[in-house]
């Protein structure tokens, strides 16, 4: 099958969403699809400026990756918002000059790159699936950076053009999926849910940790990691908040990584903590590195957000075989996987007191962060593998161009 996914973020940036693209885009191409991405030319969220890719065509792994210029690289909603429309009429050209593929696969958000596809479609009847991690634009409306009511009701317009057009919808929630089988015009079984996967042969195995632990001077303290994005969804301030609360820990070391809108205000609103270090975008060998080192995982999420969506690195903490602790709103599904996998601790989000308590209990158990991280490693080999999300993928990719291409047309020449 000739697949070509269309994706904002993908190798080498220090994302899970790029993680998750690169991960499904070569595990296709692995089981014999030719598998294109068309993604932008990352300008941020990467480990090293060593590790930026070339501009224009490479192959990696073989999945062949064009990579197109965005606009801008600022934060600022707006402009992110001209950014992503930019870029997905830059897709599009590319589309359109391509070989027709039997399906394109948009990952989503941002929202705008579904665009591309509807033209795909519309003028060439290809196909696609849109995997759907976060629901746009409900997201920035509860975030608070969407409140004009014309562009609102702009980008649910894209939002319903976009799921009606769409030949399957994917989604890597529970309570998303059951979003969309509550949508009008969706047809029942249009959307499908897959856990947010992880390749499980990158969690475990040697031990990294040490190395990790020694690079970074830590020595036997007990360590707290985030390791994500920081962005505006994601409430970094909590772990803040509750690193000062711990300040009369001295063994307590709170380690964040990563990089995002927010990142800098981060920095600033840490101070002199003493507890708290700083490592940045950690590529892909490290990040898998720091999860070992670490002695307990954080999840965090705004107060404000009440979209369902899990966090992509929820399933590799587990397949790390760490403890995690979800400082996340109600309603969110991150409770629901902590609750069946029983790997994780739920606190309420904004609340540092709780999270204070909930490191306190882990710290002074640590056969009870052994049976967590034991019981989430077992969830994410049943319920997160690779191997079983693209099975699924297949399966649903499968399905569309069947009902494109009528079985007796046909027969031997796909899948």
């Amino acid at each position: 099958m000739k697949l070509i996914l269309l994706t904002d973020r993908y190798s080498p940036e220090a994302r899970a969403a790029a993680y998750l693209c690169c991960e499904l885009s070569e595990g296709l191409a692995r089981r014999g699809h030719d598998v294109t991405v068309l993604t932008r030319y990352p300008t941020k969220f990467v480990p090293g400026d060593n590790l930026r890719p070339p501009h224009g065509v490479e192959v990696q792994h073989g999945v062949k990756v064009v990579r197109v210029a965005s606009l801008f690289s600022g934060s600022w909603p707006v402009l992110r918002g001209l950014d992503q429309v930019v870029i997905s009429i830059r897709f599009a050209f590319h589309l359109l000059r391509s070989r027709r593929p039997d399906a394109v696969l948009v990952s989503s958000p941002p929202l705008p790159l579904t665009l591309a596809a509807i033209i795909k479609k519309k003028l060439h009847g290809t196909p696609y699936v849109i995997h759907l991690h976060d629901l746009y634009p409900q997201t920035a409306i509860d975030l608070g950076m969407l409140r004009n009511r014309w562009v609102i009701g702009l980008m649910r317009w894209v939002e319903r053009v976009a799921y009606l057009n769409s030949g399957r919808i994917i989604a890597a929630a529970p309570a998303t999926l059951d979003v969309l089988k509550g949508y009008p015009g969706l047809a029942a079984g249009h959307a499908t849910f897959v856990d947010n996967f992880v390749n499980l042969s990158h969690c475990g195995g040697t031990d990294c940790g040490s190395a990790f632990r020694e690079r970074l001077k830590i020595g036997k303290e007990f360590v707290i990691l985030y390791a994500g994005l920081m962005g505006h969804a994601q409430d970094v301030g909590v772990i803040l908040e509750c690193a000062r609360r711990c300040a009369n820990r001295p063994d307590w070391r709170f380690v964040l990584a990563g990089d995002g809108a927010r990142s800098e205000e981060v920095r600033l609103a840490a101070g002199a903590l003493p507890n708290v270090q700083f490592v940045g975008c950690l590529p892909n060998d490290q990040y898998f590195a720091a999860l070992q080192a670490c002695d307990v995982a954080l999840v965090t999420l705004d107060p404000a957000l009440k979209v369902p969506s899990i966090p992509g690195k929820v399933p590799t903490i587990m397949a790390s075989g760490k403890p995690f602790v979800a400082v996340v709103p109600v309603g969110n599904d991150t409770r629901k996987i902590a609750v069946r996998s029983g790997g994780g601790i739920i606190v309420n989000a904004g609340n540092s007191g709780e999270l204070a308590e909930a490191l306190g209990l882990l710290y002074s158990d640590p056969d009870l962060r052994k049976a967590m991280g034991a019981k989430g490693r077992e969830f994410a080999e049943e319920h997160c593998s690779l191997e079983a999300a693209l099975v699924t993928f297949e399966r649903e990719l499968e399905r569309l161009t069947e009902e494109k291409f009528p079985a007796s047309a046909t027969a031997g020449a796909r899948l």
